[in-house]
């Protein structure tokens, strides 16, 4: 739809459709690949192992896991279905895009901004796009139906966890992961509250954590189709909130300097990079290139990175770790993610050099220490910040810093909880 409109072709159904001709035959292809794979390791001997057969089998403790997650997902469509939107930042921001890009079949008024400052035309459009894209198939721009689109993605990255996650961590282990986030008060507040689809705080957090899982599910299988996979999620943060940019780059230049030391040949080396300039690049640059032809700026925020600067205000550490001390020690889910994680920290020292777990660890402090960064380097007040959207920066890490928290935590899962289903 972004090329549509850098193309000027009119936003039509019949133009739209011609969207999934490619997709379904990149999916014939991965099927046809997949399946060839799948026969060929067929022929091949298999070696078994009892801890990897048990902690990835279907028991009684398995379906009452995956009875509770349905409940959540069943619950995040009841109240989707029987509400309608109301928050502000839903309305102002992304319905009224996706209205206007129905309405004018492109998204060309984001360049004179036409709807209004609060419509905030430098923010990504991957969500008013794909709501605007479901209006011409309804023939309608109704919001409450539109809204379907959030308890679909909530239950789709539920599963694409549960999957991804299964082989590193095990079935039973990955579906109780999934259950905790999902039950997140902030994560039912945004997915199955009156204000859905207001915030892409929680889409950009799990799409984070969906393409880490993707990156390390390739660390530790070495399938070209992971990485591939884990390159174009991390493409989709620049699409779907602007501090996607910064969070990609910290994770690709992780990923990258891992493939580069890796033990793989040079040639592999060399075409995985390429497959992830490619695939990264061509989400990335066609926003922000676009977002420059339309003239758009970003609104607000505005980063003085001088060095002297920044040291002058070193000082304000101290007020932006107790503004985050102060919101930690009032929510309840905070505080417990928290202590879980320091007690992760310390107790775990020897299996926090474990590959998974020290890569995890030094992504989430550069993470925060970019966000840190970008606190103290913001010429607006500390206090606007902190009203605005200090607190929101949080909720980016809590999906990661619990993928942390299982894989440290999954030696003793195994030890006991496997054991007993055994005996």
């Amino acid at each position: 739809m972004m090329l549509y409109s850098w193309l000027k072709i009119k936003f039509y159904p019949q133009n739209l459709l011609i969207i999934w001709i490619p997709i379904f035959i990149t999916a014939f292809i991965f099927q046809i690949v997949s399946i060839s794979r799948y026969k060929a390791n067929e022929k091949k001997p298999q070696a078994s192992s009892l801890k990897t057969n048990s902690s990835n089998s279907i028991s009684f403790i398995t379906i009452i896991l995956l009875l509770v997650l349905c409940i959540f997902i069943l619950h995040a469509f009841i109240v989707v279905l029987t509400t309608a939107p109301i928050g502000w930042d839903a309305y102002g921001i992304y319905f009224i895009k996706a209205q206007a890009f129905y309405k004018d079949g492109h998204i060309e008024s984001l360049k004179n901004n036409t709807y209004g400052s609060a419509g905030h035309p430098n923010y990504p459009n991957l969500y008013p796009l794909i709501e605007a894209y479901l209006y011409y198939f309804i023939g309608t721009n109704n919001e409450r139906v539109v809204s379907i689109i959030f308890p679909i993605i909530y239950s789709s990255i539920l599963i694409l966890l549960i999957s991804t996650l299964t082989p590193l961590i095990g079935l039973n282990l990955s579906i109780l992961t999934s259950i905790m986030i999902a039950s997140l008060p902030v994560t039912l507040d945004y997915f199955t509250s009156t204000t859905h689809g207001g915030y892409m705080d929680m889409p950009l957090a799990f799409t984070t954590v969906i393409g880490i899982a993707f990156g390390l599910l390739w660390l530790k299988e070495r399938k070209n189709t992971h990485f591939v996979f884990f390159s174009l999620i991390m493409g989709c943060l620049a699409w779907t909130k602007n501090e996607g940019i910064p969070i990609s780059f910290i994770w690709l230049g992780l990923f990258t300097i891992i493939l580069l030391v890796s033990s793989l040949n040079w040639k592999r080396k060399l075409i995985l990079l390429i497959i992830l300039l490619v695939c990264y690049l061509s989400f990335t640059i066609s926003w922000l290139l676009y977002r420059k032809a339309l003239g758009i700026t970003i609104e607000s925020v505005r980063l003085n990175l001088k060095i002297p600067v920044l040291i002058s205000r070193f000082s304000n550490i101290k007020r932006i770790l107790g503004f985050y001390w102060n919101m930690i020690q009032s929510s309840g889910e905070f505080m417990g993610i928290w202590i879980l994680f320091l007690l992760c920290g310390i107790f775990n020292i020897k299996k926090i050099y474990k590959v998974p777990n020290v890569i995890l660890l030094i992504g989430l402090i550069c993470w925060a220490s970019v966000y840190l960064i970008v606190l103290l380097a913001s010429d607006n007040p500390l206090e606007w910040q902190f009203d605005t959207s200090a607190d929101r920066l949080l909720f980016h890490l809590i999906p990661t810093i619990m993928i942390f928290i299982v894989l440290c935590i999954k030696d003793l899962w195994d030890k006991y909880i496997i054991i007993e289903q055994k005996r």
